[in-house]
């Protein structure tokens, strides 16, 4: 089997309901070295594009410097001996539930009811005041005085939010990994999701 090498660039979307492989599980079986003699490769972009090679002039091996242009934003290298089928599905069926960031959208309603919040500590009522749930100390425990509504299905989740779910524990989003594109000695190919990810990762880190 030949050597191939793919790009793959991770993202953050709304949680489903499906199973979640976790992110040491796939990296134990992508890092291992037997049959098919696979690893991931993560490292500064320009330090891998200089391996790669950055045009026909500088590149390994005929074809790299393609791969090197994709090198961008939350991307890596996955290096690999397996078939494509398999490398395909490993990708597919990787997922790891995530906390959501700030701006992204609610995937539902989380409402806090009045009552005691026992999960947390009487150290932390002012910071849980800063994030706009109207709390209070009694008797060394802290209280909800009214029900607070942290976030809403279908609606952007504030700063506030996003470190009030993460307290709470709430995972809204989900870890991927979409493949961009792939190199081998006889042929490049692209992924058309994997594309989309990559140039929405453009638009999130542009001014």
């Amino acid at each position: 089997m030949r050597r191939q090498i793919w790009l793959w660039q991770s993202a953050k979307v709304a949680r489903r309901g499906r199973t979640s492989v976790g992110r040491r599980q796939f990296f134990g079986e992508g890092g291992s070295t037997d049959g098919g003699g696979a690893w991931i490769f993560l490292a500064g972009k320009k330090v891998m594009q200089i391996a790669l090679g950055r045009s026909p002039a500088d590149e390994a091996k005929t074809g790299l410097h393609k791969l090197s242009k994709f090198l961008q934003g939350d991307t890596g290298l996955f290096f690999t001996n397996l078939p494509r089928d398999d490398v395909e599905r490993l990708f597919r069926e990787f997922e790891e539930h995530d906390f959501a960031r700030t701006g992204s959208i609610a995937t539902e309603t989380v409402e806090l009811k009045e009552g005691p919040l026992e999960q947390f500590t009487h150290e932390m009522e002012p910071f849980l005041r800063k994030q706009g749930l109207p709390v209070r100390l009694n008797k060394g425990a802290v209280e909800l005085v009214a029900d607070h509504i942290v976030c809403e299905e279908g609606k952007p989740i504030s700063p506030e939010a996003a470190q009030t779910l993460r307290l709470l524990g709430m995972q809204m989003a989900t870890f991927r990994l979409y493949l961009v594109c792939r190199w081998s000695s006889d042929d490049f190919e692209t992924y058309k999701e994997g594309l989309a990810q990559l140039r929405a990762g453009e638009a999130d880190d542009s001014p």
